[in-house]
């Protein structure tokens, strides 16, 4: 996209892309809203997304199987909106979206998450919805809404949780919406 370089949304949905090599956005130093939906990417390079006022990705419908933060180290302070939904994701590093803190919306769902860590949401105090359906969720983990105050909805259903531990959501005064249908409680 060499030479857009007032080019300020892009959507690239629906197409057979299955790389971004680095660099790719480097002209693209006004990109705020990228939407590369239903696509076949599997990986993402570490400067792809470098140069750019990313406020909005949607990486939804794609083939990746990893979450790797590094992936959004260049677009750290600006990214609000972040969508991974329905790829082959299972696995997730500590600490992996401590480094957005300013996201404010954060969808994870439909992926088969071996294991969400306890520390995964750490730092995201400006969240406010975070959507985590039909990820296998076996039980809710306290410590992931330690850092959650800002949290007005979340959507945990379809999952197999068996209880809701008492007081899980104490700290999360404006949460004004949860979903919690489809599991085994």
């Amino acid at each position: 996209f060499e030479g857009c370089e007032q080019l300020q949304v892009l959507n690239l949905e629906n197409n057979n892309i299955t790389s971004i090599p680095d660099g790719t956005f480097a002209n693209n130093r006004v990109l705020e809203v990228l939407s590369l939906y239903n696509n076949h990417i599997s990986t993402l390079a570490t400067m792809t997304f470098a140069n750019t006022q990313l406020w909005f990705i949607n990486l939804q419908h794609n083939d990746l199987f990893y979450f790797i933060p590094d992936w959004f180290l260049p677009v750290n302070a600006t990214l609000k909106y972040l969508n991974v939904v329905a790829n082959q994701m299972y696995y997730m590093p500590p600490f992996s979206f401590s480094n957005l803190r300013n996201l404010e919306e954060l969808e994870i769902a439909m992926n088969p998450w071996e294991d969400i860590p306890s520390t995964a949401f750490v730092g995201l105090t400006n969240l406010w919805f975070l959507s985590m359906f039909q990820c296998n969720i076996q039980r809710l983990i306290p410590q992931w809404f330690e850092d959650l105050g800002a949290l007005h909805g979340l959507h945990v259903q379809n999952n197999r949780i068996t209880e809701v531990p008492e007081g899980i959501f104490e700290r999360l005064i404006g949460l004004n919406e949860i979903n919690l249908a489809q599991n085994n409680l």
